[in-house]
C-alpha cells in the first residue's frame, strides 16, 4: 500500500488510479473516493447546521486560559532552568513553549 487512500475498491474516482504492475499511482489523490466522500459530507453538515460559515471561531480569553493551563501541567517554570532526561523530553517541552509563544502573540495581535 502506497498510501492510506490507495487500496483498492472504490477508492479511485476519475483520473486517480493506481497502477498495480508498476506500484505507482497517477493523477490526483484529492478526487479520491474518500477524500470526496469527506468533502461532501462536511458539507452536508454545514447546510444541514444551517450555517455558511467556513473559518473557524474565535477563540475567547478564557478557552486560551484553558489552553495555557493545560500545556503547564506538563511543562512549567523558566525554560533555562529545567532539565531533560532525553530528546524526547526536550521536544515535547519546545513544542509546548513554542505553542504558548505563537497561541499568546497571535491572540494579543487578533484581538485588537
Amino acid at each position: 500500500m502506497i498510501c492510506g487512500i490507495c487500496s483498492g475498491g472504490d477508492k479511485y474516482r476519475g483520473a486517480y488510479s493506481l497502477d498495480e504492475a508498476t506500484g505507482t499511482v497517477k493523477g490526483n489523490p484529492a478526487r479520491s473516493a474518500t477524500v470526496q466522500d469527506l468533502l461532501k459530507a462536511i458539507k452536508n453538515r454545514d447546510k444541514a447546521n444551517g450555517g455558511t460559515r467556513n473559518h473557524a471561531e474565535a477563540m475567547n480569553i478564557d478557552e486560551m486560559k484553558k489552553m495555557m493551563d493545560w500545556s503547564e501541567t506538563y511543562v512549567s517554570g523558566d525554560p533555562n532552568g529545567l532539565k531533560f532526561n532525553n530528546a524526547i523530553d526536550l521536544v515535547s517541552a519546545a513544542k509546548h513553549y513554542l505553542m504558548r509563544a505563537f497561541a499568546s502573540s497571535g491572540f494579543t495581535l487578533w484581538t485588537r
